[in-house]
């Protein structure tokens, strides 16, 4: 009668109680479940209670499964959370996931042995999107705060670079006009401290420079935001404009930097391939950049990159120690960043292998331990003696992950280091109709082992070649590209739109220097304003003026630069502007996604701040066709 009366009882608590309550058998056999345990999960009624499992969410059953495990062999009350394979909807009509929380508990008979599970299900779906939302406005404010701090850090290093730039060149100038002549010797000294002076600002300005770089690539790395863009493009253009930025440094420190490519990448007839170039020559430059710290006070001051590729996924040359990714790629993220896929083995596909090496003071064991981690640098003493944020390398193994490779160093104390990577990549369209550009000295390929970055004897034991103290040797010039010219911009009509007042006046002086005619604009409808008043528009006046090109602001009041841009082409589309004018962005939102808006809402080219005046000549050369 008693057992009667608890069977009744239990019955009537299962029907009214607000959670779903299951029990199951020792292999997991579902026994008995309640109505509110079908409302919670959506099953069927007419399950398979020998295999429930199917109704789980196929990226959470292992999980549910090996927590069943863990309540038999802890004797006590497991929680779990996890999805069902039927979606939930919310009371407002938004469609999400189905997630429960699951108290499971295991059954013994008098003699102990476990007979089953004893469990309460409640639905949390609500609380998750909730969690989803606050996690996305969060990431959403950290990408709006980096993005603030970014541009409001670029604007003034521009000014800074461009400035030092014209201070270093009025002061040259003056140096060699008072050569000539007879003239005080303290005056000469002055000037020299005053040049010198100035380049320490441009290098302080370039360190700041990539420190913001590294900060911006971090937030994109933590939240999952940062996207890899394969297009057409030659690996040696590439890796020639990482040399090319190192110029002066190299000068000024009388450091000799070569590219090698290696016989296996002739062999293998490469030449345009699909690679994202910017997120090779962000790797590049950090790899550079650490090479010539640590190079600086050395005797023999060399750097070699080398080149080279294979079919197959390059092998570990002995003594390198390869550094993997951290980044958790199991855990579901609809923000997860999209990578080269490494199972798919197209035809076309091959391996691009890079090697930066120096004649630095080598690493020690407990030193390569240390690096590639975030915020470390190989000892306390580097940051004091070379300075740096501790983000570069890491920043570096993360990027080559996203591109399905791997990086690593191979060193020893005393004699240099090589750090070594690799990335995965297929054979792209040319684009151009040039014959592939190579470098001057060729390191002969062995044909019975690749390696990670077709390592070369050290340099210490390399052929000797004739050097120029302070000139970079072996480097050629990146395809299409060579010195600007300045001259070339003579004439030019150039309309500056920019909110900032410092930086308005500093490219408008530096454009008037080159012998550019310039014109300013203070936002986007001021920029629309002077283009109706110019010479390109159908209605002009007779004392409208001519323009050639538009550099314009992106983050402006009253107009933004895309909108300005996209009014712009407006009025070409409907034939009021005689001829289509190029505008360049000159912007501090330096983001790929940023980039490809620009592009999209009509402006020919994009140049980033901070920028020296060299790049924005080149950038000018190209749209109007003076290159």
């Amino acid at each position: 009668m008693e057992a009667r009366a608890s069977e009744f009882r239990f019955k009537r608590l299962t029907e009214v109680a607000p959670v779903g309550i299951y029990m199951c058998d020792q292999k997991g056999k579902v026994t008995f479940v309640n109505d509110a345990w079908f409302e919670i999960t959506q099953v069927p009624r007419d399950f398979d209670v020998e295999n429930w499992i199917q109704y789980v969410h196929q990226d959470d059953r292992d999980i549910v499964l090996a927590g069943l495990a863990d309540i038999t062999e802890a004797s006590e009350l497991v929680a779990q959370t996890f999805r069902w394979i039927t979606p939930y909807t919310t009371k407002d009509g938004q469609i999400t996931e189905r997630w429960t929380l699951g108290l499971s508990q295991p059954e013994f008979a008098e003699d102990g042995s476990h007979i089953g599970y004893l469990g309460v299900s409640t639905n949390i779906s609500e609380q998750k999107l909730r969690e989803k939302t606050q996690k996305k406005t969060a990431r959403r404010s950290k990408g709006n705060f980096v993005n603030i701090a970014s541009h409001e850090m670029r604007n003034p290093l521009s000014a800074v670079l461009q400035l030092s730039d014209q201070i270093v060149s009025s002061l040259s100038d003056c140096r060699k006009y008072y050569k000539n002549k007879d003239y005080d010797l303290q005056l000469e000294e002055e000037i020299t401290a005053a040049i010198d002076a100035a380049q320490t600002i441009l290098l302080c300005a370039s360190h700041q420079k990539r420190v913001v770089d590294d900060i911006l690539t971090l937030s994109k790395l933590d939240s999952a935001r940062l996207i890899i863009t394969p297009v057409d493009v030659q690996p040696v253009a590439v890796v020639n404009e990482a040399i090319k930025m190192f110029e002066q440094e190299c000068h000024l420190n009388d450091i000799h930097m070569d590219l090698e490519v290696d016989d296996a990448y002739r062999n293998l007839s490469v030449d345009w391939v699909k690679l994202d170039p910017t997120r090779l020559l962000q790797l590049l430059i950090n790899l550079l950049t650490n090479a010539l710290k640590f190079i600086r006070s050395e005797t023999e001051k060399k750097i070699i990159i080398t080149l080279s590729a294979s079919l197959d996924k390059p092998l570990d040359p002995e003594g390198l120690m390869v550094f993997p990714s951290v980044r958790k790629t199991s855990e579901p993220s609809e923000a997860s960043p999209p990578s080269v896929n490494e199972t798919e083995c197209p035809e076309d596909s091959l391996f691009l292998s890079f090697e930066v090496k120096d004649t630095g003071k080598g690493l020690t064991e407990e030193e390569k331990s240390m690096l590639f981690q975030k915020f470390s640098q190989a000892s306390p003493r580097t940051h004091i003696q070379y300075g740096g944020s501790g983000l570069g390398l890491f920043i570096s193994r993360e990027l080559v992950q996203l591109q399905s490779g791997e990086i690593g160093v191979l060193s020893e104390a005393g004699n240099g280091c090589a750090f070594c990577f690799y990335i995965k990549v297929t054979r792209g369209e040319p684009q151009c109709t040039e014959l592939p550009v190579y470098a001057r000295t060729i390191v002969p390929g062995n044909q019975n082992k690749r390696n990670l970055g077709g390592l070369s004897p050290p340099l210490g034991d390399a052929s000797p070649r004739p050097v120029s103290p302070g000139i970079m040797t072996g480097a050629t010039t990146p395809i299409n590209s060579r010195a600007p010219d300045f001259r070339r911009l003579e004439g030019c009509k150039v309309l500056v739109v920019e909110d900032n007042l410092v930086n308005q006046n500093v490219i408008r002086k530096q454009l008037q220097k080159l012998g550019c005619e310039t014109y300013v604009a203070n936002h986007g409808l001021e920029a629309l304003e002077k283009v109706m008043q110019s010479k390109l528009y159908m209605k002009a006046t007779g004392d409208a003026y001519d323009l050639t090109v538009i550099l314009m602001d992106v983050e402006m009041p009253v107009m933004d630069g895309l909108k300005a841009t996209g009014e712009i082409r407006k009025l070409e589309a409907e034939g009021s502007l005689v001829r289509r004018i190029p505008i360049i962005a000159v912007t501090a939102n330096a983001r790929p996604e940023q980039i490809k808006q620009m592009k999209e809402a009509g402006m020919n080219d994009v140049l980033s701040k901070p920028f020296r005046m060299p790049e924005l000549v080149n950038k000018l050369e190209g749209v109007l066709g003076k290159g």
